[in-house]
């Protein structure tokens, strides 16, 4: 399966430009979280928004609709975690190296 333009959320992508540049960054995601990306959408979920974020290093950040819909195995080299902090995201999946890559999911 690959990741297409339906995969996006309309609400978090109006016109056809955002869309596939939501897409392009995510396709740029860490093939261990493009696989959990994919298992996501596959079960309902759709990609809100995708960002470049430049911290003390680049990021590759894709933000979900909704909350995960299931708690996924670790693969090598990922991490999970949870805030409990309302301000931030509620869980995240991240890769460190070779530099930054997320997959974000909000609080229900």
């Amino acid at each position: 399966m690959k990741l297409s333009i339906k995969d996006i959320d309309p609400m978090g992508a109006s016109f056809p430009f955002e869309k596939i540049a939501y897409l392009k960054i995510a396709g740029d995601l860490d093939a261990r979280l493009t696989s959990l990306l994919l298992q996501e959408i596959s079960a309902g979920n759709f990609i809100f928004n995708a960002e470049r974020a430049y911290w003390s290093h680049p990021a590759v950040v894709v933000h979900l609709r909704s909350p995960f819909k299931k708690k996924y195995t670790l693969p090598r080299g990922v991490e999970y975690q949870e805030s409990a902090d309302p301000h931030y995201n509620s869980s995240e999946y991240m890769v460190r190296e070779p530099f930054l890559h997320i997959l974000v999911a909000p609080f229900q």
